[in-house]
């Protein structure tokens, strides 16, 4: 196999017979050579483990976000006002 500019080697990758059935099974399927496929399933898999890295990084942010005591007494407040109106229309 020759390989292009900017392609490297890496060592053999040990794999179960069953997984190299199935990539050679599918990469014949999407007709594509076995390498590519593999290929392209790392760069899934990396792409969508940074997604989660960043979509998590941007739920930690947002969950650091707790109220300052203003808006706590803000919040009490409310709380009261909505339980009151309730108790009202219940009578």
């Amino acid at each position: 196999m020759m390989m292009k500019h900017g392609e490297s080697r890496l060592p053999s990758i040990l794999l179960d017979q069953n997984l190299i059935d199935q990539i050679s099974d599918f990469a014949y399927q999407m007709n594509v050579s076995q390498e590519m496929l593999v290929t392209l399933a790392i760069k899934e898999f990396m792409d969508r483990y940074e997604v989660n890295e960043n979509l998590l990084e941007r739920i930690n942010r947002a969950n650091q976000d707790f109220p300052d005591e203003n808006e706590k007494h803000t919040l009490d407040q409310m709380r009261n006002c909505h339980r009151n109106m309730i108790q009202e229309e219940a009578w």
